[in-house]
Protein backbone atom coordinates (compact mmCIF):
# COMPACT_ATOMS: atom_id res chain seq x y z
CA UNK A 1 0.00 0.00 0.00
CA UNK A 2 1.53 3.29 -1.11
CA UNK A 3 1.12 6.48 0.94
CA UNK A 4 2.29 9.98 0.06
CA UNK A 5 3.25 12.06 3.09
CA UNK A 6 3.32 15.79 2.45
CA UNK A 7 6.07 17.20 4.62
CA UNK A 8 9.23 15.53 5.93
CA UNK A 9 9.90 17.38 9.19
CA UNK A 10 10.21 15.71 12.59
CA UNK A 11 6.49 14.99 13.04
CA UNK A 12 6.09 13.75 9.46
CA UNK A 13 9.20 11.61 9.92
CA UNK A 14 7.75 10.03 13.06
CA UNK A 15 4.63 9.21 11.05
CA UNK A 16 6.81 7.71 8.32
CA UNK A 17 8.64 5.51 10.84
CA UNK A 18 5.34 4.17 12.20
CA UNK A 19 4.00 3.37 8.72
CA UNK A 20 7.29 1.94 7.45
CA UNK A 21 7.60 -0.45 10.39
CA UNK A 22 4.00 -1.54 9.91
CA UNK A 23 4.87 -2.62 6.36
CA UNK A 24 3.47 0.34 4.41
CA UNK A 25 5.44 2.02 1.64
CA UNK A 26 5.60 5.78 1.31
CA UNK A 27 6.91 8.69 -0.70
CA UNK A 28 7.52 11.97 1.15
CA UNK A 29 7.50 15.50 -0.26
CA UNK A 30 9.28 18.59 1.03
CA UNK A 31 10.30 22.12 0.05
CA UNK A 32 13.58 22.65 -1.79
CA UNK A 33 15.12 24.36 1.26
CA UNK A 34 13.78 22.68 4.41
CA UNK A 35 13.54 24.65 7.65
CA UNK A 36 13.38 21.70 10.05
CA UNK A 37 14.79 22.31 13.53
CA UNK A 38 15.30 18.70 14.67
CA UNK A 39 17.40 17.85 11.63
CA UNK A 40 18.86 14.65 13.11
CA UNK A 41 15.40 13.01 13.07
CA UNK A 42 14.01 14.51 9.86
CA UNK A 43 13.82 12.76 6.51
CA UNK A 44 13.78 16.27 4.99
CA UNK A 45 17.57 16.12 5.32
CA UNK A 46 17.54 13.81 2.29
CA UNK A 47 16.72 16.91 0.23
CA UNK A 48 19.83 18.66 1.59
CA UNK A 49 22.28 15.75 1.86
CA UNK A 50 20.97 13.39 -0.81
CA UNK A 51 20.45 10.63 1.77
CA UNK A 52 19.78 10.42 5.49
CA UNK A 53 19.00 7.73 8.06
CA UNK A 54 16.70 8.02 11.08
CA UNK A 55 16.47 5.15 13.58
CA UNK A 56 17.89 2.74 11.02
CA UNK A 57 15.48 3.73 8.24
CA UNK A 58 17.02 5.37 5.17
CA UNK A 59 15.51 8.07 2.99
CA UNK A 60 16.94 9.31 -0.29
CA UNK A 61 16.23 12.28 -2.50
CA UNK A 62 14.33 11.30 -5.65
CA UNK A 63 14.41 13.33 -8.85
CA UNK A 64 11.00 12.18 -10.13
CA UNK A 65 8.00 9.98 -9.29
CA UNK A 66 9.51 7.29 -11.54
CA UNK A 67 12.79 7.38 -9.59
CA UNK A 68 10.79 7.24 -6.36
CA UNK A 69 9.10 4.02 -7.47
CA UNK A 70 12.48 2.39 -8.10
CA UNK A 71 13.68 3.38 -4.63
CA UNK A 72 10.63 1.80 -3.03
CA UNK A 73 11.76 -1.60 -4.31
CA UNK A 74 15.02 -1.13 -2.39
CA UNK A 75 13.23 -0.47 0.90
CA UNK A 76 14.24 3.20 0.72
CA UNK A 77 11.89 6.09 1.55
CA UNK A 78 12.01 8.48 -1.44
CA UNK A 79 11.79 12.21 -0.72
CA UNK A 80 10.78 14.55 -3.54
CA UNK A 81 11.31 18.31 -3.63
CA UNK A 82 7.65 18.88 -4.40
CA UNK A 83 5.90 21.30 -2.00
CA UNK A 84 2.78 21.44 -4.18
CA UNK A 85 2.27 17.66 -4.18
CA UNK A 86 2.38 17.52 -7.98
CA UNK A 87 3.59 13.91 -7.78
CA UNK A 88 0.31 12.64 -6.31
CA UNK A 89 -1.57 12.09 -9.61
CA UNK A 90 1.44 10.25 -11.06
CA UNK A 91 1.95 8.00 -8.02
CA UNK A 92 -1.76 7.27 -7.49
CA UNK A 93 -1.31 6.45 -3.76
CA UNK A 94 -3.88 4.66 -1.64
CA UNK A 95 -3.51 7.40 0.97
CA UNK A 96 -2.27 10.98 1.26
CA UNK A 97 -1.19 12.35 4.64
CA UNK A 98 -0.79 16.12 4.95
CA UNK A 99 1.82 16.52 7.69
CA UNK A 100 3.16 19.92 6.60
CA UNK A 101 1.91 21.40 9.91
CA UNK A 102 1.26 24.82 8.46
CA UNK A 103 -1.75 25.18 10.82
CA UNK A 104 -3.84 25.59 7.67
CA UNK A 105 -4.57 23.58 4.54
CA UNK A 106 -2.10 24.42 1.76
CA UNK A 107 -3.97 22.64 -1.00
CA UNK A 108 -4.77 19.10 0.10
CA UNK A 109 -8.15 17.89 -1.19
CA UNK A 110 -10.34 15.01 -0.10
CA UNK A 111 -10.25 13.81 -3.72
CA UNK A 112 -6.43 13.45 -3.78
CA UNK A 113 -6.61 9.75 -2.86
CA UNK A 114 -9.04 7.10 -1.57
CA UNK A 115 -7.87 8.04 1.94
CA UNK A 116 -6.77 11.57 2.85
CA UNK A 117 -5.63 12.43 6.37
CA UNK A 118 -4.97 15.88 7.78
CA UNK A 119 -2.48 16.21 10.63
CA UNK A 120 -3.14 18.96 13.16
CA UNK A 121 -5.20 22.17 12.87
CA UNK A 122 -6.43 23.48 9.54
CA UNK A 123 -8.41 20.46 8.34
CA UNK A 124 -12.01 19.33 8.74
CA UNK A 125 -12.86 15.64 8.45
CA UNK A 126 -15.51 15.09 5.82
CA UNK A 127 -14.70 18.32 4.01
CA UNK A 128 -11.06 18.49 2.89
CA UNK A 129 -9.98 15.11 4.29
CA UNK A 130 -11.43 11.86 5.58
CA UNK A 131 -9.89 12.07 9.05
CA UNK A 132 -7.86 14.44 11.22
CA UNK A 133 -5.20 13.43 13.76
CA UNK A 134 -4.71 15.55 16.88
CA UNK A 135 -1.23 17.02 17.43
CA UNK A 136 -1.78 18.99 20.64
CA UNK A 137 0.12 17.48 23.56
CA UNK A 138 -2.20 16.21 26.26
CA UNK A 139 -5.11 13.84 26.65
CA UNK A 140 -6.12 13.84 22.97
CA UNK A 141 -2.66 13.59 21.35
CA UNK A 142 -2.74 11.11 18.47
CA UNK A 143 -6.52 10.70 18.56
CA UNK A 144 -8.24 10.24 15.19
CA UNK A 145 -11.26 12.40 14.47
CA UNK A 146 -13.59 11.14 11.77
CA UNK A 147 -15.72 14.27 12.15
CA UNK A 148 -14.68 17.83 12.89
CA UNK A 149 -11.24 19.37 13.38
CA UNK A 150 -8.21 19.29 15.65
CA UNK A 151 -7.80 21.69 18.58
CA UNK A 152 -6.95 25.15 17.18
CA UNK A 153 -3.33 26.25 17.36
CA UNK A 154 -2.61 28.09 20.63
CA UNK A 155 0.90 29.19 19.67
CA UNK A 156 2.19 27.79 22.97
CA UNK A 157 4.51 24.74 22.78
CA UNK A 158 3.58 21.71 24.86
CA UNK A 159 5.26 20.99 28.18
CA UNK A 160 8.51 19.02 28.18
CA UNK A 161 10.36 18.62 31.45
CA UNK A 162 8.14 21.28 33.01
CA UNK A 163 8.91 23.92 30.37
CA UNK A 164 6.80 25.12 27.44
CA UNK A 165 7.54 28.35 25.54
CA UNK A 166 10.91 28.77 27.25
CA UNK A 167 12.41 25.76 25.47
CA UNK A 168 11.85 27.20 21.98
CA UNK A 169 14.53 29.53 20.59
CA UNK A 170 13.41 32.17 18.11
CA UNK A 171 15.31 34.29 15.59
CA UNK A 172 16.17 37.68 17.13
CA UNK A 173 15.94 39.55 13.80
CA UNK A 174 15.30 39.27 10.07
CA UNK A 175 18.31 38.03 8.12
CA UNK A 176 20.53 35.02 7.57
CA UNK A 177 20.88 32.48 10.38
CA UNK A 178 24.45 31.78 11.53
CA UNK A 179 24.66 28.64 13.65
CA UNK A 180 27.20 28.58 16.48
CA UNK A 181 26.22 25.52 18.53
CA UNK A 182 25.27 22.14 17.09
CA UNK A 183 22.53 19.66 17.92
CA UNK A 184 23.47 17.67 21.01
CA UNK A 185 25.35 20.51 22.71
CA UNK A 186 24.91 20.88 26.48
CA UNK A 187 23.78 24.47 27.04
CA UNK A 188 23.29 26.85 29.94
CA UNK A 189 20.88 29.75 30.16
CA UNK A 190 22.53 32.73 28.48
CA UNK A 191 24.69 30.73 26.05
CA UNK A 192 24.61 32.05 22.48
CA UNK A 193 23.42 29.33 20.10
CA UNK A 194 23.39 31.42 16.91
CA UNK A 195 23.32 34.94 15.54
CA UNK A 196 21.17 36.74 13.00
CA UNK A 197 22.42 40.03 11.54
CA UNK A 198 24.85 40.29 14.44
CA UNK A 199 22.17 39.80 17.09
CA UNK A 200 22.53 36.78 19.42
CA UNK A 201 19.98 34.00 19.80
CA UNK A 202 20.37 33.27 23.50
CA UNK A 203 19.56 29.97 25.22
CA UNK A 204 16.62 30.46 27.55
CA UNK A 205 17.26 27.55 29.92
CA UNK A 206 19.71 24.75 30.77
CA UNK A 207 19.52 21.53 28.80
CA UNK A 208 20.50 19.83 25.55
CA UNK A 209 20.16 21.60 22.22
CA UNK A 210 17.75 19.15 20.60
CA UNK A 211 17.35 21.10 17.37
CA UNK A 212 18.67 24.15 15.55
CA UNK A 213 18.27 25.59 12.06
CA UNK A 214 20.99 24.94 9.51
CA UNK A 215 23.59 27.62 8.98
CA UNK A 216 22.72 30.03 6.18
CA UNK A 217 18.94 29.67 6.47
CA UNK A 218 17.00 32.91 5.79
CA UNK A 219 14.83 33.77 8.80
CA UNK A 220 12.43 36.41 10.02
CA UNK A 221 12.24 37.82 13.53
CA UNK A 222 10.41 35.47 15.87
CA UNK A 223 10.78 32.43 13.60
CA UNK A 224 11.27 29.16 15.49
CA UNK A 225 14.98 28.43 15.10
CA UNK A 226 16.02 26.13 17.95
CA UNK A 227 14.76 23.75 20.62
CA UNK A 228 16.20 22.96 24.07
CA UNK A 229 15.33 19.74 25.88
CA UNK A 230 15.52 20.38 29.66
CA UNK A 231 15.61 16.61 30.35
CA UNK A 232 19.28 16.63 29.25
CA UNK A 233 19.07 13.25 27.50
CA UNK A 234 21.49 13.32 24.57
CA UNK A 235 19.85 10.26 22.98
CA UNK A 236 16.61 12.23 22.58
CA UNK A 237 18.37 14.22 19.86
CA UNK A 238 18.63 11.14 17.66
CA UNK A 239 15.25 9.44 17.96
CA UNK A 240 11.69 10.40 17.06
CA UNK A 241 9.73 12.09 19.84
CA UNK A 242 6.88 10.60 21.82
CA UNK A 243 4.60 13.13 20.13
CA UNK A 244 5.68 12.19 16.60
CA UNK A 245 5.17 8.48 17.23
CA UNK A 246 1.79 9.04 18.92
CA UNK A 247 0.59 11.03 15.91
CA UNK A 248 2.05 8.34 13.64
CA UNK A 249 -0.04 5.74 15.45
CA UNK A 250 -3.15 7.80 14.81
CA UNK A 251 -2.33 8.08 11.11
CA UNK A 252 -1.80 4.31 10.90
CA UNK A 253 -5.16 3.73 12.60
CA UNK A 254 -6.94 5.99 10.13
CA UNK A 255 -5.36 4.32 7.09
CA UNK A 256 -6.27 0.84 8.31
CA UNK A 257 -9.76 2.00 9.27
CA UNK A 258 -10.58 3.27 5.79
CA UNK A 259 -8.72 0.69 3.70
CA UNK A 260 -9.62 -2.40 5.72
CA UNK A 261 -6.09 -3.60 4.98
CA UNK A 262 -6.06 -6.06 7.87
CA UNK A 263 -9.47 -7.61 7.31
CA UNK A 264 -8.41 -10.16 4.72
CA UNK A 265 -5.46 -11.21 6.89
CA UNK A 266 -7.58 -12.07 9.95
CA UNK A 267 -7.42 -15.78 10.80
CA UNK A 268 -8.69 -17.89 13.69
CA UNK A 269 -6.58 -17.75 16.85
CA UNK A 270 -7.02 -21.46 17.60
CA UNK A 271 -3.66 -22.79 16.50
CA UNK A 272 -4.76 -23.52 12.93
CA UNK A 273 -2.97 -20.49 11.53
CA UNK A 274 -1.34 -21.99 8.46
CA UNK A 275 -4.34 -24.01 7.35
CA UNK A 276 -6.58 -20.96 7.70
CA UNK A 277 -4.17 -18.75 5.74
CA UNK A 278 -3.74 -21.45 3.09
CA UNK A 279 -7.52 -21.59 2.70
CA UNK A 280 -7.61 -17.80 2.30
CA UNK A 281 -5.12 -18.16 -0.54
CA UNK A 282 -6.54 -21.14 -2.40
CA UNK A 283 -10.22 -20.27 -2.01
CA UNK A 284 -10.20 -16.50 -1.67
CA UNK A 285 -7.09 -15.64 -3.72
CA UNK A 286 -6.05 -13.35 -0.85
CA UNK A 287 -2.87 -11.41 -1.61
CA UNK A 288 -2.34 -10.87 2.12
CA UNK A 289 -2.38 -14.65 2.62
CA UNK A 290 0.00 -15.09 -0.31
CA UNK A 291 2.45 -12.58 1.18
CA UNK A 292 2.26 -14.22 4.60
CA UNK A 293 2.94 -17.72 3.25
CA UNK A 294 5.85 -16.64 1.04
CA UNK A 295 7.31 -14.69 3.97
CA UNK A 296 7.48 -17.87 6.07
CA UNK A 297 9.19 -19.85 3.31
CA UNK A 298 6.36 -21.43 1.30
CA UNK A 299 6.58 -21.53 -2.50
CA UNK A 300 3.85 -21.20 -5.11
CA UNK A 301 3.44 -22.47 -8.66
CA UNK A 302 0.66 -20.89 -10.72
CA UNK A 303 -0.33 -20.21 -14.31
CA UNK A 304 -1.35 -17.10 -16.22
CA UNK A 305 -2.34 -16.93 -19.89
CA UNK A 306 -0.87 -20.39 -20.51
CA UNK A 307 2.48 -19.62 -18.88
CA UNK A 308 3.78 -21.23 -15.68
CA UNK A 309 5.21 -19.05 -12.90
CA UNK A 310 7.06 -19.90 -9.70
CA UNK A 311 7.19 -17.63 -6.64
CA UNK A 312 9.73 -18.21 -3.87
CA UNK A 313 12.36 -16.73 -1.57
CA UNK A 314 14.74 -19.65 -2.14
CA UNK A 315 17.50 -18.92 -4.63
CA UNK A 316 16.37 -15.33 -5.15
CA UNK A 317 18.94 -12.82 -6.39
CA UNK A 318 17.64 -10.28 -3.84
CA UNK A 319 15.03 -11.44 -1.36
CA UNK A 320 12.09 -12.94 -3.20
CA UNK A 321 11.65 -13.74 -6.90
CA UNK A 322 9.09 -14.56 -9.54
CA UNK A 323 10.36 -16.97 -12.19
CA UNK A 324 8.87 -17.58 -15.65
CA UNK A 325 10.87 -19.99 -17.81
CA UNK A 326 14.45 -18.63 -17.45
CA UNK A 327 13.44 -15.08 -16.54
CA UNK A 328 13.73 -13.92 -12.92
CA UNK A 329 12.07 -10.81 -11.45
CA UNK A 330 13.78 -10.22 -8.09
CA UNK A 331 12.63 -7.88 -5.33
CA UNK A 332 13.69 -6.98 -1.79
CA UNK A 333 10.44 -8.21 -0.21
CA UNK A 334 7.06 -9.70 -1.05
CA UNK A 335 5.19 -6.39 -0.92
CA UNK A 336 7.57 -4.89 -3.47
CA UNK A 337 7.10 -7.92 -5.70
CA UNK A 338 3.31 -7.71 -5.57
CA UNK A 339 3.51 -4.04 -6.54
CA UNK A 340 6.31 -4.24 -9.11
CA UNK A 341 6.21 -7.65 -10.81
CA UNK A 342 4.53 -8.17 -14.18
CA UNK A 343 2.92 -11.18 -15.81
CA UNK A 344 3.02 -10.95 -19.59
CA UNK A 345 3.35 -7.19 -19.19
CA UNK A 346 0.37 -6.96 -16.81
CA UNK A 347 0.96 -5.65 -13.24
CA UNK A 348 0.87 -8.55 -10.78
CA UNK A 349 -2.01 -7.18 -8.74
CA UNK A 350 -4.15 -6.73 -11.85
CA UNK A 351 -3.28 -10.16 -13.24
CA UNK A 352 -3.71 -12.08 -10.00
CA UNK A 353 -7.48 -12.54 -10.32
CA UNK A 354 -6.91 -14.40 -13.62
CA UNK A 355 -4.15 -16.64 -12.28
CA UNK A 356 -4.74 -20.32 -11.52
CA UNK A 357 -3.01 -21.74 -8.45
CA UNK A 358 -1.34 -25.07 -9.24
CA UNK A 359 0.77 -26.11 -6.23
CA UNK A 360 1.63 -24.58 -2.85
CA UNK A 361 4.90 -26.15 -1.70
Amino acid sequence: MLTVIRGAGDLASGIALRLYRAGLRMVMTEVERPTAIRRTVCFSQAIVLGETTVEGVTARRAASPEAARSMLEEGIIPVLADPEGACIPALRPAAVVDAILAKRNLGTKITDAPVVIGVGPGFTAGEDCHAVVETMRGHYLGRVMYEGSAIPNTGIPGLIGGFAGERVLRAPADGVFHQILDIGAQVKMGDVAATVDGQPMVCTLDGVLRGILADGTPVHKGMKSGDIDPRCELRHCYCASDKALAVGGGVLEAILHFTGALKEARVPADGELYSAVQKELTEGKSLAALAMLIDVGRELEFTFQGGTYFLSRHGSARGVSLWHEQEEQAFSDVRSLLSGARLEGVPFREAWASCAIETLF
